[in-house]
């Protein structure tokens, strides 16, 4: 639906004073106060160019604030187009015919309107729309301007099936996002579970090469402590000839002064034993 009810209210004479006065700042002579609120879903649409036309001459010209609104003052027995515009958004229109049913009787009035703005597809895709979103004139039920309900609902199915469409084909848009945002999501977690996976590879490896460099310089320590001994050994075994060679001498002298003894003592056994054979042959020659 482009708009919601819209309000009609005739003066009363408490408000006159202070619309009479508010119109004449701004028109001369009697005029309809059209006051529109622009909306998408339900939010005000700000710095939305509002442009007034009588045909195609341009009569004035608005821009809504923070609140959506925008107000003409329009003179009476004429045909205006009020055109709505915002970039990224379809250009709507709105037909105002402000003739009066008494000519001569105008007085100030006032109308005012929701309007539905309809944003461009989330694909980038325009949508261009001719034909007038509201249609506004004088009604006789109500004594007062409002849109034609008539017109509504014939465009209301036309405005619904754009409003549809671009559900559709945001919801194509928003899909892809989703996809494209679990697709970087998985990426990233795959990412960062490889960096944890590569920094428990790093870490193993680190201890691996720390127990290789452990044991390489255990290694080499021993290697060292071997070779100190080996030198050690050599510088001693250097030193050590010279006192061996003594200690044979030494000792080959030892020898042969003991075998000399052994070579006295039984030459001396041997003297005596010859001495005593001969003293048992003479014995019992003597007895004889």
């Amino acid at each position: 639906m482009i708009f919601m009810k819209g309000s009609f209210t005739r003066v009363i004479a408490l408000f006159v004073f202070v619309f009479v006065s508010m119109a004449s700042m701004a028109q001369d002579g009697p005029s309809l106060e059209y006051v529109g609120f622009l909306r998408d879903k339900g939010k005000p649409v700000e710095a939305v160019s509002v442009i007034l036309f009588e045909g195609s001459v341009k009569v004035k010209e608005s821009t809504t604030g923070t609140n959506g609104q925008f107000i003409f003052y329009i003179p009476f027995n004429k045909v205006f187009t009020i055109v709505v515009q915002k970039a990224g958004y379809i250009k709507e229109t709105i037909d105002i015919n402000t003739a009066f049913p008494e000519p001569g009787k105008e007085e100030n009035m006032s109308t005012d309107m929701t309007i539905k703005m309809y944003a461009f597809p989330k694909d980038g895709s325009t949508i261009t729309f001719d034909e007038p979103v509201a249609k506004v004139f004088f009604q006789d039920d109500i004594g007062g301007f409002d849109y034609d309900l008539s017109y509504e609902k014939t465009i209301k199915a036309k405005l619904d099936a754009i409003e549809a469409s671009t559900a559709a084909k945001d919801k194509v848009v928003d899909d892809a996002k989703k996809a494209e945002t679990a697709a970087i999501a998985a990426a990233e977690f795959e990412r960062k579970k490889a960096e944890i996976d590569a920094s428990k590879d790093a870490a193993i490896k680190a201890q691996a090469l720390a127990k290789q460099k452990e044991e390489e310089e255990r290694r080499k320590a021993a290697e060292a402590k071997a070779a100190e001994e080996a030198k050690a050994a050599k510088a001693a075994a250097a030193e050590a000839p010279e006192e061996t060679v003594v200690d044979d001498v030494v000792d080959s002298a030892e020898e042969v002064a003991a075998v000399e003894e052994v070579a006295v003592i039984e030459e001396e056994t041997a003297v005596e034993a010859a001495s005593d054979e001969t003293a048992a042959e003479e014995a019992p020659a003597d007895e004889a």
